[in-house]
């Protein structure tokens, strides 16, 4: 019989940011991406880490070389904030992940690290909305909290996650 292969989530998201979620009835971040990897592969396990919880640690790398890969869902970090210490330990696994062959796959944040650790740098896209952006029926219904996001008409600009790559140095850094 086969070991089933295990996968590490980190989930960036702070204890306020997830109460947020689920005061909403939204599924946490981590939670989804296990969901969709049971879903993809069957019997495969898991570790949802919430790595911006107090006391959160960091996986050793004798811990790290258990799973079979790293996945990497949305959070509300951004790379460009070396002076904070989560973004620090993401940065850190990533790192060492790519370092010992681990694979990873994610999102956007996933795009930022990967770029980061391989010595890259992200590219942000600010789009400008210069144009009244009206809530429709539909939207109405959410449950989002109103003032959240519900402001009629709406204009300004808003920006992406990196998207793209640029190469800043060659190879990778820590």
């Amino acid at each position: 019989m086969s070991k089933a292969l295990r996968f590490l989530i980190p989930d960036g998201y702070s204890p306020a940011s997830r109460a947020q979620f689920e005061a909403v009835g939204m599924r946490l971040a981590g939670q989804l991406y296990a969901d969709l990897l049971t879903r993809r592969l069957p019997g495969a396990e898991y570790d949802i880490w919430y790595s911006s919880d107090e006391g959160a640690t960091v996986p050793t790398d004798a811990e790290l070389s258990q799973y079979a890969g790293v996945i990497w869902p949305g959070c509300n970090l951004t790379i460009y904030h070396d002076d904070d210490p989560r973004v620090q330990r993401h940065k850190d696994v990533a790192y060492r992940a790519y370092e010992a062959g681990i694979p990873q796959f994610g999102s956007c944040w996933a795009i930022q690290l990967a770029c980061t650790v391989a010595g890259g740098r992200g590219n942000q896209v600010v789009f400008p909305v210069d144009h009244p952006v009206h809530v429709n029926q539909v939207a109405g219904f959410h449950r989002l909290p109103a003032g959240a996001w519900r402001r009629t008409p709406w204009a300004g600009k808003w920006a992406s996650p990196p998207k793209s790559c640029s190469p800043t140095r060659a190879g990778p850094i820590r």
